[in-house]
């Protein structure tokens, strides 16, 4: 498998973690008045809310996403034992404080996020009040 860094991937990781991302838990801050963190809820499970530890390692609602992430932890698994058993084991977040620093792994985390920030980006917001925001 290639190591080959994509800008596009690079930047997909950076703006999640960066909170420059098109997710709910940040566009929905700044509606007025706030949402509330706790209603800027995913926008295809709406069961919690819409932040990129959910996206990336939780969400379960959405076939492509799960792919996705089947792949990538079973390349993990390949590269990594121990890695896989993190995927099983953590929370999310403390899964990506555990992914996120890894040098070796980041091409594959970045494209992670750029896959799935893509489909997430296809569909709109969950809005709390019944509608959706594009």
């Amino acid at each position: 498998m290639s190591k080959r860094v994509i800008n596009e991937h690079r930047k997909a990781l950076t703006r999640l973690i960066l909170s420059d991302h098109k997710l709910a838990i940040e566009r929905l801050r700044w509606c007025t008045p706030s949402i509330p963190r706790e209603d800027r809820l995913c926008r295809f499970c709406t069961s919690k809310p819409e932040t990129p530890e959910h996206v990336l390692v939780e969400c379960t609602a959405q076939n492509d996403i799960c792919a996705l992430r089947n792949i990538f932890t079973e390349t993990l698994r390949t590269l990594d034992a121990g890695l896989g058993g993190l995927v099983e084991n953590e929370t999310p977040t403390n899964l990506l404080k555990h992914l996120i620093p890894r040098s070796d792994i980041s091409h594959l985390l970045g494209k992670l996020a750029f896959d799935i920030t893509r489909i997430y980006y296809d569909h709109p917001i969950y809005e709390p009040n019944g509608g959706q925001m594009a």
